[in-house]
């Protein structure tokens, strides 16, 4: 199995929020797809992407299903 499965696997397999997981599957996505650029524009893109998936994450409610 190559290594960008393993690490999509591991993303699947997270105890965390849905939205977390999403999030970093987002951003998992957007390394893969901008691999062969020279200078991709990381820093828009993550934030785009983080302040979408942070809507949807409750930090209170994680925390409780993981006590």
């Amino acid at each position: 199995m190559s290594g960008d499965a393993q690490i999509a696997m591991r993303i699947s397999r997270l105890d965390e929020h849905m939205a977390v997981k999403k999030c970093l599957v987002a951003l998992f996505t957007h390394e893969l797809s901008n691999a062969d650029k020279v200078m991709p524009s990381y820093k828009a893109d993550y934030e785009k992407h983080l302040a979408a998936h942070a809507k949807a994450w409750d930090p209170a409610a994680a925390s409780e299903a993981v006590d």
